[in-house]
């Protein structure tokens, strides 16, 4: 780009050789034959045309690698959001923690929706930029399209983690939600429980339906761990979120 830049640069200050040129060009004719004068005016022209080109040629391309880095510099800023969101792992996991992350995770999606056309504006560029490059001797490759090759795999990548992720907290928070309902149901069946035992009124088959009730109480406990288990690993986390640990010894 700064090569660019510089040979555009260098290309505006041709007007002043080009004037020193044609009065040297001017004073020449003078001493020409005709057939002479002829040749060098077709010579004279094809430099002017030929200058002119290269011009619009440097202009086209320099505007073209605008478009590029600005394209590049958009996605490349969403990408590394994206991750830096999904990569986070806050210390303490609990269910409102959890509904914030899933609802940051949500909010990601309209943003990337939106700047869906810079990849395709960017291959476009990349396109265009190879045609452009292709009419430049000694030129034949663009070096920026396995930039932007590598840049539309790693947002369709960072897309893909996040669309994943966003599944992931949502089964979690289901799962979570499962678990409370569990805990909830186990809790006053465990207060009645223990004011029965607590009363002198405890018959033989108050007893054997407390067992009975004890082997459907302990499949709901088993129930809850594998729930709790399952959103552990949906959060990718190294140990049981707290607040499931409590609910499991309650």
């Amino acid at each position: 780009m700064k090569s660019l830049i510089t040979l555009e640069k260098k290309l505006e200050t041709l007007d002043q050789e080009k004037n020193s040129i044609f009065d040297a060009f001017q004073k020449v004719l003078k001493t020409l034959q005709t057939e002479d004068l002829t040749w060098c005016v077709d010579l004279w022209e094809d430099t002017q045309q030929y200058l002119c080109h290269s011009k619009e040629q440097c202009d086209a391309i320099i505007e073209l690698l605008r478009k590029f880095q600005q394209h590049r510099t958009t996605l490349t800023s969403l990408i590394q959001k994206v991750e830096m969101t999904i990569s986070h792992r806050s210390s303490y996991i609990g269910k409102d923690n959890l509904h914030k992350m899933m609802m940051e995770v949500q909010e990601l999606k309209p943003e990337i929706e939106d700047h869906s056309k810079y990849v395709e504006e960017i291959n476009s560029v990349c396109n265009k930029l190879q045609f452009q490059i292709s009419k430049i001797k000694r030129c034949e490759h663009s070096p920026f399209q396995a930039e932007a090759n590598a840049l539309i795999d790693k947002w369709l990548d960072v897309c893909e983690k996040r669309d994943g992720y966003d599944e992931n907290l949502k089964s979690a928070v289901c799962l979570w939600n499962r678990v409370l309902v569990l805990s909830q149901d186990m809790e006053p069946w465990t207060e009645g429980k223990m004011k029965l035992l607590e009363s002198a009124n405890v018959t033989s088959d108050d007893v054997r339906s407390l067992h009975i009730e004890l082997q459907d109480q302990e499949k709901l406990l088993e129930e809850m761990s594998q729930k709790s288990i399952e959103i552990q690993k949906l959060l990718q986390s190294d140990e049981l979120p707290f607040e499931l640990q409590i609910e499991g010894l309650q």
